[in-house]
């Protein structure tokens, strides 16, 4: 199994909603070559960290363009890899 390369630059969307009362922000990032094909997802929940969800919430439904730095760490799950990378300079 092989990880999906990351390209260098993303362009960056947030949504945020609620399911079932539960408010929820999520940060998705495609390859500026590729829309809509979405290889970056964060979501933040406010019962997890009000904080981080405030700070991503404020920002939906704006787009922006972003460099992503090396991943930082990468974990395997089953048939799932997940690697978490820096995303920064996004304007």
């Amino acid at each position: 199994m092989q990880a999906q390369q990351i390209p260098k630059k993303v362009v960056c969307t947030v949504a945020a909603g609620a399911i079932g009362g539960k408010r929820f922000a999520t940060l998705k990032c495609y390859d500026v070559r590729r829309p809509g094909d979405y290889l970056i997802r964060s979501t933040r929940w406010e019962r997890d960290d009000r904080k981080a969800y405030a700070g991503l919430a404020r920002l939906s439904g704006r787009h922006f363009k972003c460099d992503v730095g090396p991943a930082k760490r990468t974990t395997i799950s089953g048939d799932t890899i997940t690697s978490h990378f820096g995303i920064n300079n996004c304007r």
